[in-house]
């Protein structure tokens, strides 16, 4: 009996061990989430224009066709109290920012990291941003226990190969949405529109609504401290998403955002959902640009701050990667 005990201890303690070293290998290997942290806490001080958001602005809006300093903080279902958490943990180190870009789209008033598909990212932001919520699940504090076994082992032999799983560029951009890789824009057009609209009159989906609102207006007045604009942007949609969204929550996502460019002399709104300068090849999906796409939207963007008269400098230029 004793030393059946004894193996019971032992095979716990190995098991703990292992354990706790598979979560140090998990979280040494770098990842988007750690390199955009790892920029900011370097660079934060010389940034001049800072892209928030989800997966409109992380594919959508690429810093290396601006010529000021611009990172691209958003990534994938990245909602705005994340945003603001971000902003917030920088304000101080941002002491040149001049203006924000924030993805604003059909989704994003009624939209919470925590209880989407996307929540196992939430482990993310509290290992390598240092955000944290009262709320967040116990699981939510490893790596590995917010994935699959199979996913940790196969992480880690990426690794060891020396494969990159970095996806995105130095500055922030996704770079997962290539023209080579286009699906097709009639099925993720419905897929997605239908994903993406919400029940917008039930108690939960009010309470999200009026907590970004207040998240959103929060970022407005950290800029405003900065005297720096806020361009609210809602990216080109192709003409298959839009054919199969919900009228009413449009107009009440489109209402917000001029009711906040109305009430708050530096923040802009800029609706470029049905822009017909991009065309079916700018496209990754029905949602989200490719990289032909992005370049085109980033300089327009880049453009159009510029004749704002925020800030001087020079012309826009293309910059490669």
């Amino acid at each position: 009996m004793k030393k059946f005990i004894v193996n019971i201890f032992l095979f716990l303690f190995v098991s703990l061990m292992f354990a706790i070293s598979l979560e140090m290998v998990l979280r040494h290997i770098p990842n988007d989430y750690s390199c955009k942290k790892d920029y900011l806490d370097t660079h934060a001080n010389e940034i001049e224009t800072l892209v928030l958001g989800s997966s409109h602005a992380y594919f959508d809006v690429d810093p290396a066709y601006f010529s000021d300093n611009t990172f691209n903080v958003a990534h994938v279902s990245q909602s705005l109290d994340y945003d603001y958490a971000i902003l917030k943990k920088y304000d101080e180190k941002l002491v040149n920012l001049k203006t924000i870009i924030i993805a604003f789209s059909y989704p994003s008033l009624w939209g919470k990291l925590s209880i989407g598909l996307e929540k196992w990212r939430i482990t993310k932001y509290i290992l390598y941003y240092g955000i944290r919520n009262e709320n967040d699940p116990i699981k939510s504090h490893s790596e590995i226990l917010s994935n699959s076994f199979k996913t940790n082992i196969l992480q880690i032999l990426s690794y060891f190969k020396g494969t990159n799983n970095i996806q995105q560029t130095k500055l922030g951009w996704g770079t997962m949405y290539c023209i080579q890789n286009t699906p097709d824009l009639e099925t993720t057009g419905k897929k997605a529109a239908l994903r993406h609209t919400i029940d917008i009159h039930s108690p939960d989906n009010q309470k999200i609504f009026a907590n970004n609102v207040a998240f959103l207006d929060s970022i407005i007045q950290i800029c405003q401290r900065h005297s720096a604009k806020v361009f609210l942007l809602t990216t080109p949609h192709y003409k298959t998403y839009r054919e199969h969204i919900n009228e009413e929550q449009l107009s009440a996502m489109i209402n917000k955002a001029n009711e906040m460019a109305n009430n708050h002399s530096n923040c802009i709104y800029m609706n470029l959902m049905e822009d017909s300068t991009f065309v079916s090849t700018d496209y990754y999906d029905a949602d989200h640009l490719c990289e032909i796409g992005a370049k085109k939207l980033s300089l327009k963007l880049a453009n159009d701050i510029k004749e704002q008269n925020l800030y001087k400098y020079g012309d826009c230029e293309s910059n490669p990667h």
